[in-house]
């Protein structure tokens, strides 16, 4: 099986990284050198460089960009800040499901787009 490939934010700590199984392959803005990209010039990077998931805290992304046609799954963490401490528990929880059967299934389903708005537990 493929490797899954994600891109963190820029806006969230690059240590989370280190968080994710060693099955993805996890990259952050900083490593690509996309710093300052807008948004819209992202996510056409991000299907252009065959990402599957892309997550962040930008709460107004997917109101922004038309982003229901887009390969990409996009998990967006609903967090009162972006501050490792604050982001750390979230990532672990993501990297479980990403990881689950039930989200393997719905990778094997999609046809598009996939949003999930993740809300800190």
């Amino acid at each position: 099986m493929q490797k899954l490939k994600i891109l963190l934010d820029e806006h969230l700590d690059v240590r989370l990284k280190q968080l994710f199984d060693f099955r993805f392959e996890v990259f952050t803005i900083k490593d690509r050198k996309w710093q300052g990209t807008l948004n819209g010039d992202l996510l056409k990077l991000m299907v252009k460089d065959k990402f599957d998931v892309f997550i962040t805290n930008d709460k107004s992304l997917r109101y922004q960009q038309k982003i229901n046609k887009l390969d990409l799954i996009i998990i967006e963490l609903n967090t009162k800040g972006n501050q490792y401490f604050i982001t750390q528990p979230i990532i672990i929880q993501v990297n479980k499901f990403l990881l689950s059967n039930k989200f393997r299934q719905q990778l094997k389903k999609r046809e598009k787009t996939f949003y999930i708005l993740w809300e800190a537990k």
